[in-house]
């Protein structure tokens, strides 16, 4: 469960440059517009997802990044903001932005996906944050309980005016293609393509971050 090493030579270099600089100041804002915006889904049930917010606060992470993998530099060379829920989801935002720009997803879609990316663990902010916080192994009974996260999620988000995509990748990012996954066992075919990609950054996410507890990603 540890993480993975980071190159010295590259880690420096990166941190070293003015798009580094930026991206560590850009990021507390990001996740800030993230947690004003979750606060103000779950407690007014009646308002909608300020879709145009959420994305301008990812892409302007995005703004002074060359390529891909020097998005994936500066993630893992930032790894003292590790909040568990809102750093994370904005992290995974990225790696979706990443993985679609290189599949050549259209803007649109590369929109739909980062959205999903971003909003993907909403169902987290309803249990009991020192369950999420808990720095030791989960029990089987609060590994159950976390798990509700995703049916959590998609109840938040199912009445909202956001594309459909984004509501199944909180109800499906924990599903797996050979039926093993969770909370509805779903196969391959059943998945939505962009819960997929959104399940693999996830899981990449979790991998190379430092975590309270490592327990079935």
């Amino acid at each position: 469960g540890a993480t993975p090493p980071v190159d010295p030579i590259i880690s420096e270099t990166t941190k070293a440059s003015s798009e580094f600089q930026y991206y560590k100041t850009e990021l507390p804002v990001a996740i800030n517009t993230l947690k004003t915006e979750i606060h103000h889904l779950v407690t007014s049930p009646a308002s909608n997802v300020d879709q145009n917010a959420l994305l301008k606060s990812v892409s302007r992470l995005l703004k002074k990044s060359r390529n891909g993998i020097h998005v994936f530099d500066m993630l893992h060379c930032l790894r003292d903001l590790n909040d568990q829920t809102f750093a994370h989801s904005i992290n995974v935002a990225l790696i979706c932005y990443v993985l679609g720009s290189w599949l050549g997803f259209s803007r649109k879609e590369l929109e739909t996906l980062t959205l999903g990316g971003v909003l993907h663990d909403i169902g987290k902010v309803t249990l009991p944050p020192e369950l999420i916080l808990k720095p030791t192994k989960l029990t089987d009974d609060e590994y159950e309980t976390i798990k509700t996260h995703s049916v959590r999620g998609y109840n938040i988000l199912r009445e909202k005016e956001v594309d459909n995509h984004v509501k199944f990748a909180a109800m499906m990012h924990h599903e797996r293609c050979d039926g093993t996954g969770y909370p509805l066992k779903l196969k391959q075919e059943r998945i939505s393509s962009f819960a997929k990609i959104i399940a693999i950054a996830d899981v990449y996410e979790a991998m190379t971050s430092v975590r309270s507890y490592r327990k079935n990603f």
